[in-house]
């Protein structure tokens, strides 16, 4: 149920182009990890073998094989909903007549069902492959609680969020974008404040870190890099996974440090401090609201180009749209963004890396020289199965950390400098 006209054939060239280039992607990734099978990297001899590299071989190739197949079968589901109509059947269900209140319901119905599609994929991801590996600890049980509670969170969120959109589009008809882009900025605020204190606990125990001489390092960090913390706790990361890593998240009076317990476990006293400072080194450099900024800029752009295409005839008659029905149209623009804004991530995840890499550069200075970052780095990539070859071309897609051996190599000349 496609007519063909300028919009249905950028959609379907996007869509298809963007399906094509991310399968080439995961395929030149898994040959340029096949060409180097065997060889490890000098920087991380002691820590990855050639039986270690197989394994990490096995492990990559599992994951690019599910994500390769979920992908696929993904966008083909989408695809046949949008081209078979089933958007607008799915409107003209809802039990009621209300705006507002039937948008709200068709977008929430449609992220249950794709939340639902998922479900096996992440469940053979976490039964079968983790388990395969060793790092899955999760249990069936408390696998499908965390399903329950993220798809109830899911509906929260979407209902407070599409719900006042959805009312600006109805208020303002030739403004909404404005409102609806504030609508969504001040959301990730709120969201930014509330999670470490609201959401986080629904998943995970987080406790104060009791090690008193580690909690005064790790303090002393803080206040070096000009942040006033209002804790540091450990989470109970290992009751679901072995991976392991740290992080900081809050706004103001929510703002925290976290710490993986399975961190805690596997890497020393030194390394968890060069870990942190590496966290608090994109404090220091104001990435995160510099990153926020950004999107907020992209956010106002996306909300704009999509109210003028809401007023182009060709996207409703290009899927038999009835123009009353604001919201499969809505959709199907937000779909055919979001396939563009695919070739847009290289310059979103080389900002990413740039950010990255002057983390790094803080952590060196801050932390005996950077080599117990280097040694973190390392024990993790062992640990963690990490790829040390992707793809350049793969990498600049997909990475918003630069390679593990272009970090630990930069790590060991940063500090060859300092002496």
């Amino acid at each position: 149920m496609v007519e063909w006209n300028i919009f249905s054939v950028l959609f379907l060239s996007l869509y298809l182009l963007q399906l094509l280039a991310a399968i080439c992607l995961d395929g030149l990734n898994m040959e340029r990890l096949r060409s180097a099978a065997g060889d490890v990297h000098t920087a991380f001899d002691g820590f990855i073998d050639a039986e270690r590299l197989k394994r990490i071989t096995s492990y990559t190739r599992d994951n690019t094989g599910l994500h390769l197949i979920q992908r696929i079968a993904s966008d083909t589901f989408l695809l046949s909903i949008i081209l078979f109509g089933g958007l607008s059947a799915l409107d003209r269900v809802m039990p009621t007549d209300r705006f507002i209140l039937s948008g709200t319901l068709f977008f929430v119905s449609l992220g249950l069902i794709f939340y639902a599609f998922g479900l096996p994929f992440d469940y053979h991801h976490t039964f079968v492959i983790e388990e395969r590996y060793g790092f899955n600890r999760s249990t069936l049980g408390l696998w499908l609680a965390d399903h329950l509670k993220s798809a109830l969170l899911s509906v929260a969120i979407t209902a407070l969020l599409v719900a006042p959109l959805l009312w600006a589009i109805q208020t303002f008809p030739t403004s909404w974008w404005i409102w609806g882009a504030a609508i969504v900025i001040a959301g990730q605020l709120v969201l930014s404040v509330l999670y470490p204190v609201l959401i986080a606990p629904l998943f995970n125990r987080f406790e104060p870190l009791q090690d008193d001489n580690l909690v005064r390092d790790v303090e002393k960090l803080a206040q070096q890099a000009g942040m006033r913390t209002k804790g540091i706790y450990r989470m109970d990361a290992g009751r679901r996974s072995a991976h392991s890593n740290a992080y900081f998240s809050g706004i103001g009076r929510t703002k925290r440090i976290v710490l993986f317990d399975t961190l805690l476990e596997s890497h020393d006293r030194d390394e968890i401090l060069a870990v942190l400072a590496h966290e608090l080194g994109h404090y220091r450099g104001r990435h995160i609201v510099k990153s926020f900024l950004i999107a907020a800029v992209g956010t106002f752009l996306a909300f704009y180009v999509t109210s003028l295409l809401m007023a182009w005839p060709a996207v409703n008659q290009a899927f038999f749209l009835d123009p009353s029905q604001a919201c499969p149209a809505l959709f199907i623009i937000g779909i055919t963004l979001q396939r563009a804004g695919f070739f847009l991530r290289p310059l979103a995840m080389a900002l990413s890396r740039h950010f990255e890499r002057q983390a790094d550069s803080y952590a060196v200075k801050a932390v005996d020289k950077g080599r117990p970052l280097a040694l973190a780095l390392k024990k993790m990539a062992s640990h963690n199965l990490s790829n040390l070859t992707p793809h350049p071309l793969y990498v600049r897609f997909h990475y918003s950390h630069p390679p593990l051996v272009e970090r630990v190599e930069r790590i060991d000349a940063l500090a060859g400098q300092l002496g």
